[in-house]
């Protein structure tokens, strides 16, 4: 077993069945008044040559949770092609993003979208669960891995395309606008994201640097946006001349830290 393997099954229970076996495909477990779900990531003619399609499966329990996570949805032009986490991280602009980002095609060395799918859906099941208990209906879900993780990405990078005429181009600016980046101390590195107004004019107040507040526009939200990145810059130039426990202790007094809303802001240390 795989060290992957092990971790992202950690203390469940399994059972193997053999569903190539005859008379097993008919089998037990869908029929199983215990089974709430069923749940597979194989594309849908290879499970239904199996004989555990969702029609199949139905006809043995009705009110089946039947969920399949597939690579490409069902109603669309590539609904039979295959699909790993390299290919859904492609397709769905993480790479793009990262090449004009990073200045290279590059995969999040991660695998990103097969644990995102993974989420959603478990939430989709959950969600169906739900309904059955209100209904008594099972339900026939799909997840498709790359329409799923396109929206995933289009919640913040849509962009101006949100809109009808759209102001702007695609790509969250402040994101991409570059600068936000883990930031060298003295002695290691430190996350430290300033957001709000309020937090700006405090940390560059407290690092002697009040002139900036007004140089670069921090009190208007849209012009600190704007600015964005000689703002991160500067924060850099600031936080390198002193060590993350200077800047933790900073982070603490300002209240520059993760435990609050997302109107906050997080102060993180990384040992190096």
């Amino acid at each position: 077993m795989s060290s992957i393997f092990l971790a992202i099954n950690r203390n469940k229970r399994s059972l193997a069945v053999d569903v190539e076996d005859a008379a097993r495909r008919a089998g037990d477990a869908p029929a199983d008044p215990h089974v709430d779900a069923f749940v597979h990531n194989m594309r849908v003619r290879a499970i239904e040559r199996l004989g555990l399609g969702y029609d199949a499966v139905a006809a043995i329990r009705p009110d089946i949770v039947y969920c399949v996570a597939t690579g490409f949805g069902q109603d669309g032009p590539y609904r039979d092609k295959p699909a790993f986490d390299d290919i859904i991280q492609s397709a769905c602009g993480l790479v793009g993003l990262n090449r004009a980002n990073l200045g290279a095609a590059e995969y999040v060395p991660s695998l990103m979208a097969d644990k995102t799918i993974g989420v959603f859906l478990a939430n989709a099941v959950l969600a169906a669960l739900v309904h059955r208990m209100r209904t008594g209906e099972g339900q026939h879900v799909e997840v498709p891995m790359y329409e799923t993780m396109s929206a995933f990405m289009l919640a913040e990078h849509l962009g101006g395309l949100t809109f009808e005429p759209p102001p702007a181009a695609s790509g969250y600016a402040r994101i991409l606008a570059g600068g936000r980046r883990p930031v060298p101390t003295l002695d290691g590195h430190i996350s430290m994201l300033p957001y709000t107004e309020e937090h700006w004019v405090a940390f560059l107040t407290e690092a002697g640097h009040a002139e900036a507040i007004d140089r670069l526009q921090v009190r208007n939200r849209y012009e600190r946006n704007r600015n964005i990145k000689p703002l991160y810059a500067l924060l850099a130039q600031i936080v390198g001349g002193r060590t993350t426990a200077h800047w933790m202790q900073v982070c603490e007094r300002l209240d520059i830290r993760p435990r609050r809303s997302t109107s906050s802001t997080t102060c993180r240390s990384i040992r190096t």
